[in-house]
């Protein structure tokens, strides 16, 4: 539902950007600052430790607890922070052939915003290193065994 609502920002934001880009970016604003204060209140959630985990696993449940607690809320969350990374782009791209070049100022601000947020709210696709793999599939595990269900 979240990522429909951000495409009709989206759509919204970029036909408006051909009339007026003030207009257009405070749409922008207004909503990553949204996805911004999300953010902020995920990450003030504090989350315990867990005496069977490791302390990898453990220091990655604290990191993003809101993750593994809300998975699927916090992944659409995060694609509506993608979409609203190119938004700005674009809007920019219009605002340069305007004359209005300010427009990659905000767009490099609101990517820079908005990449934090989704990276975020979802770093799942952002594991990279091996301890973190085995941190996230220990977390996952040990999920699955307390929820008695499928990992």
């Amino acid at each position: 539902m979240i990522l429909l609502v951000m495409l009709m920002v989206f759509a919204t934001s970029v036909l408006i950007a051909f009339y007026s880009h003030q207009i257009a970016w405070t749409i922008i604003a207004a909503t990553s600052t949204c996805l911004l204060i999300l953010c902020a209140i995920a990450k003030s959630q504090k989350w315990k430790h867990v005496d069977t985990l490791s302390p990898e696993a453990n220091a990655l449940i604290r990191k993003y607890g809101h993750f593994y607690s809300y998975p699927m809320t916090s992944k659409s969350y995060s694609g509506a922070a993608a979409l609203m990374m190119f938004c700005g782009v674009i809007v920019a791209g219009i605002g340069a052939f305007q004359g209005w070049w300010w427009g990659f100022g905000f767009a490099a601000v609101n990517w820079s915003a908005m990449g934090y947020v989704s990276r975020t709210l979802n770093p799942i696709r952002f594991i990279r290193s091996d301890e973190e793999v085995r941190a996230h599939e220990e977390v996952l595990n040990f999920k699955a065994k307390v929820l008695g269900v499928d990992p």
